[in-house]
């Protein structure tokens, strides 16, 4: 259920909505792009 390979996560119980990522990921693109990965930290 991960939204990509190698993920070691699961995409229903560790899934954070995009906005919030961005508000303290400025730099991350307005839609995430399908095959990059981004952290959240």
């Amino acid at each position: 259920m991960c939204p990509y390979l190698d993920c070691d996560g699961d995409a229903v119980i560790d899934a954070v909505d995009w906005a919030v990522i961005r508000d303290h990921h400025a730099q991350y693109p307005e839609r995430p792009r399908w095959g990059d990965v981004y952290h959240w930290e």
